[in-house]
């Protein structure tokens, strides 16, 4: 939440926004990769499963971890 204020521009100038726009970067792709997942346990391309987080992960987490950081990487790109 600071890094994508900070590259909003709200913190102000205590660091140069390049720094922010790194972090908002580097966060866009760490929830990217979540969303993508091992290819195991976690993410889209995960084998069925029939537990409670699978279902879970399936319908809520990973989808959010996409709207996140497709959401980074629109501030980071178009910022206010």
């Amino acid at each position: 939440m600071v890094v994508i204020a900070g590259e909003l521009g709200w913190i102000g100038t205590t660091l140069p926004r390049t720094v922010f726009r790194l972090m908002t970067f580097v966060i866009s792709l760490l929830f990217l990769m979540r969303a993508i997942g091992d290819f195991r346990l976690v993410g889209f391309f995960k084998p069925a499963s029939d537990s409670s987080f699978a279902y879970w992960d399936s319908r809520l987490f990973s989808p959010l971890c996409l709207f996140i950081a497709l959401a980074a990487f629109i501030v980071m790109w178009n910022p206010v």
